[in-house]
């Protein structure tokens, strides 16, 4: 067999004859079965077996990046802790640190690194969007200082419409997703807050020669219909007559004394305010007040003569209670209030909830609505995000409901999620705003009777986006979501609906907690992202055993043309459930069996047969066989 003539190959053969060890093969050593997986030319994730140990795991992964930081090809790896969280599960720790060049940060240049928590806690997961070092190891200093580079835009009569901008500052660009050269650069933001001309643009001005690198489009748009519902629009469809509204909970809302306390309700709409005395009190609430409606949204009427809606009951008497209800006379403009609130303050809830220290939501986002247009929405990180971010829902015409509704909602959210994750939006944004909106709402369709009745937006199962994918990027993005809905599906089967809707929305937060993104701006999913969803569904540092879901996971990866991780480690096929309690091996293995046999699912080929039909009896003996011959 001919060897093909690589980089890496050359690199190995010269290392090999002058003595010389990568950082990679030093790791490789250290960890047999470690594997490495490349995107784009560039290592980008280094997964499969238990690594470096620590007391704890945040010194188990900074451990792992002094030791073994330089297989990324990256030159010494620079980088600063972003955040960090315990995953909802408590099995592992996720940490993310933004990478430096000279103390300057990579755009998009991120290592994540999972730990697996336990008496010796084990780095177990690292992957990362690195930049590489320029040539001699640094960057020349800036020759165009931070005003001229500022100066070669603000000053452009295309961008006078303009009204916000951000302070120039340096950054290293490498990229939107699909990577290149890394440039040193001055990064600043423009921003058109108007949300019926909203405009968000950030420019990368080359440090050295003040050429324009890269201008990037901040204003990611659904391009869906959706409807606005009354009073607080129930379950998944939009404001119309055959979905009248009712009372909703407002989660997560202010409610105020006069001249007294305040307090946020609790996810059930239930608030307990501080009173000292016993005389009667005025309790007021709203969508928009002046010191911030909501602990996660603020919401703002841009329909002319609708007013933010708000409610208050006077001559309460301590301890009450106080019962305040918006929007009592329901109306298009004023529903969409209420749906904005609720559907903002559900979609953070659902991710912050199994993400408890990702604090990089937690910031009342600005939700417009009845925006002047129709069948559209937006999210815009503004100019200096998260305090200036935005989510815009279009009013009801051209054929669409008013956008101001359920998975719509989520959606732009989800922008909003991506953006704080750091990641770059492209396909994996949209993907990624459709499948958080199928997650809360545990509905595929994004934008479900959009054009009106028994229509939809976007149905990824409907619409079966095979990986690669070269259409739209709303397109592409159906890739993620139908590979998550899928997987809902398989675990919902397995475990039953309510328990497997659950842990998948368990998986899915923690996911996202440790992926790149896309593997470039085309594709929402790919190999990487199957890296990704099994090494959060892990449990015991080992890949090449398989996971507890792999049979749930990978088949709906497979879906969509994308293959898993081979199982390596001879796992104990008759255990099928892939359950950890003794007895092992048990009548759930048969049921297990049987739902994938039943499912034409290539895990219940137990014979490895070719011949057509390639599950047959014999699939069935073969596993009777492996049960009887017990797991060792």
């Amino acid at each position: 067999m001919r060897c093909p003539l690589t980089a890496a190959v050359l690199l190995a053969s010269c290392s090999a004859a002058f003595g010389i060890e990568t950082a990679s093969q030093r790791l490789a050593a250290a960890f047999p079965g470690v594997r490495f997986h490349e995107e784009q030319g560039r290592l980008q994730y280094v997964y499969g077996v238990p690594m470096t140990a620590g007391a704890d795991p945040r010194s188990a992964s900074l451990a792992w990046i002094a030791a073994h930081g330089e297989a990324f090809n990256c030159g010494p790896l620079s980088v600063r802790e972003e955040w960090s969280t315990p995953t909802a599960d408590g099995v592992h720790t996720i940490f993310t640190y933004q990478q430096l060049h000279g103390g300057v940060p990579v755009e998009f240049g991120m290592l994540k690194v999972m730990v697996l928590n336990g008496d010796t806690p084990r780095v177990v997961y690292a992957a990362g969007t690195l930049a590489p070092a320029p040539a001699g190891g640094e960057f020349a200093p800036p020759r165009v200082s931070a005003e001229a580079a500022f100066a070669s835009i603000h000053d452009l009569p295309e961008w006078a419409h303009f009204s916000a901008w951000s302070k120039p500052t340096l950054a290293v660009w490498q990229g939107n997703g699909d990577w290149t050269t890394p440039v040193l650069c001055w990064k600043f933001t423009g921003e058109n807050p108007d949300p019926a001309n909203i405009a968000c643009r950030t420019f990368f001005i080359d440090a050295q020669t003040g050429a324009l690198a890269n201008s990037r489009n901040e204003v990611w748009h659904t391009d869906v219909v959706g409807t606005i519902q009354g009073r607080g629009s129930p379950g998944v469809l939009p404001d119309v007559a055959y979905n009248p509204p009712v009372l909703l909970n407002m989660p997560n809302m202010r409610a105020t004394i006069a001249g007294g306390n305040i307090a946020f309700t609790s996810p059930l709409g239930v608030f307990s305010i501080l009173n000292p005395g016993t005389a009667a009190v005025t309790v007021s609430c709203g969508v928009a007040t002046a010191d911030g409606a909501g602990q996660w949204c603020n919401v703002n009427s841009s329909f002319a003569g609708v007013a933010n809606i708000n409610a208050s009951l006077a001559g309460v008497l301590p301890p009450g209670p106080a019962n305040l209800v918006l929007n009592p006379t329901p109306a298009e403009h004023t529903t969409s209030q209420v749906n904005g609130f609720v559907c903002t303050t559900l979609t953070h809830n659902y991710f912050r909830d199994r993400a408890p220290a990702f604090t990089a939501i937690d910031h009342a986002l600005r939700c417009n609505t009845s925006v002047s247009g129709s069948c559209n929405a937006n999210f815009s990180p503004g100019a200096n995000p998260p305090t200036s971010s935005v989510i815009n829902m279009f009013r009801s015409g051209g054929g669409c409901v008013n956008m101001g509704y359920s998975t719509i909602i989520s959606h732009e959210y989800g922008h909003f999620i991506v953006n704080r994750l750091g990641r770059a939006q492209n396909a994996f944004g949209e993907g990624f705003g459709d499948m958080i909106g199928s997650m809360v709402w545990d509905d595929r369709v994004s934008g479900r009777d959009v054009f009106g009745q028994n229509t939809v937006g976007r149905d990824p199962i409907a619409s079966n986006i095979q990986y690669p994918c070269a259409q739209a990027i709303h397109t592409c993005g159906m890739v993620l979501s139908g590979v998550w809905w899928r997987t809902r599906l398989n675990m919902g089967t397995f475990y039953g609906s309510a328990t497997g809707l659950d842990l998948t929305r368990n998986l899915n937060v923690k996911w996202a907690l440790l992926t790149l993104g896309g593997p470039n701006s085309s594709n929402a999913a790919g190999p990487s992202t199957a890296i990704e969803v099994l090494t959060a569904d892990d449990n015991d540092g080992n890949l090449n055993n398989g996971t507890p879901n792999y049979a749930r996971i990978c088949p709906a990866f497979a879906a969509h043309s994308i293959t898993c991780p081979a199982i390596t480690q001879n796992p104990c096929y008759a255990n099928c459930d892939a359950s950890t309690v003794p007895p092992i091996l048990n009548v759930n293995d048969f049921t297990c069996f049987n739902n994938l046999f039943a499912a034409g699912s290539t895990l219940a080929n137990c014979d490895n047969s070719t011949t057509p039909p390639v599950l047959n009896v014999n699939d069935f003996t073969c596993f009777l066989n492996r049960f009887a011959a017990g797991c060792t």
